[in-house]
């Protein structure tokens, strides 16, 4: 009977150390994507709006993600 439970904490812990292998794999490559491209979006921007709106719009692309993912959430204020 404890074999059972052995086996299936060692099965569980398999399990675990996966997991944690595919989010370290997915924050690794998300953290080299955004430091390959973040320094290229302003040159990038440039080429379409005048240079005193760079900034602005450089700004609006980075922060675009996390104003929409924030505005979709259920408000607990009153």
């Amino acid at each position: 009977m404890q074999d059972v439970s052995h086996d299936s904490r060692i099965a569980s812990a398999t399990k675990a150390k996966g997991a944690v292998i595919v989010i370290a794999v997915s924050v690794f490559l998300n953290f080299t994507g955004f430091t390959l491209i973040l320094p290229v979006i302003p040159f990038l921007v440039g080429q379409y709006v005048l240079p005193e709106q760079v900034g602005l719009y450089v700004g609006i692309i980075v922060s675009g993600s996390r104003s929409a993912r924030f505005a979709q959430r259920p408000s607990s204020a009153c």
